[in-house]
């Protein structure tokens, strides 16, 4: 006969030979809550009529946040030839948006894009965040350490110039100190000379 005990978390079910321990019905179902009712990141690229793309993309923007998004980075990549005609249009405003929004709000918001004439394609990717954080960790490094080297370069040519300007001051030190001890050489030659022509005198 087995025996059935219960908890908050757990089930515990007792044999004679060994003990089972299985999930608890709010254990699964805290874990379904955090799997599928929290937001995910995602990037949506949508291509939009030339002619109406600022008004459709406040139309895009409505269409997200009335389903829970929240819109966290907005870019614009301009006017584009399409690779092959969408609804007859060979030209397109290329738009990404980077969104927070609710899984279950996906279907939904697909709809609503499909029902807008003036888009006229869009795509929708999660977005990785442990490897975006990567990403964006190398792109740090890979600049700090661009920016290192180009502060050390700096340092380099400092210390390159600050070297060439003391040998040209050391040269010309250098120059003035001939040029000053010939002229009292000069100078005591003269007055030699001229003590000579006295004694003669």
């Amino acid at each position: 006969m087995e025996i059935l005990l219960t908890n908050i978390d757990v089930f515990y079910i007792f044999r004679p030979i060994q003990l089972i321990h299985l999930p608890s019905l709010q254990s699964v179902r805290a874990k379904s809550i955090r799997r599928y009712d929290l937001n995910r990141k995602y990037e949506i690229m949508f291509i939009l009529e030339v002619s109406e793309e600022a008004k459709t993309k406040d139309e895009v923007k409505d269409i997200l946040t009335q389903h829970g998004g929240q819109i966290l980075k907005e870019e614009d990549f301009g006017f584009r030839t399409l690779a092959y005609k969408i609804k007859k249009r060979e030209k397109g405003f290329y738009f990404l948006l980077e969104v927070d929004l609710p899984p279950d709000a996906l279907k939904e918001i697909n709809n609503d894009v499909n029902l807008n004439e003036h888009i006229l394609k869009y795509m929708c990717l999660i977005i990785d965040e442990k490897k975006q954080l990567r990403r964006l960790n190398k792109k740090k490094a890979e600049a700090d350490a661009k920016a290192e080297a180009d502060a050390k370069a700096a340092a380099d040519h400092e210390a390159s110039l600050a070297k060439e300007k003391q040998k040209e001051q050391e040269a010309l030190e250098k120059k003035e100190s001939s040029e000053k001890a010939e002229s009292t050489q000069k100078t005591e030659e003269a007055v030699t000379v001229s003590q000579e022509d006295s004694s003669n005198s």
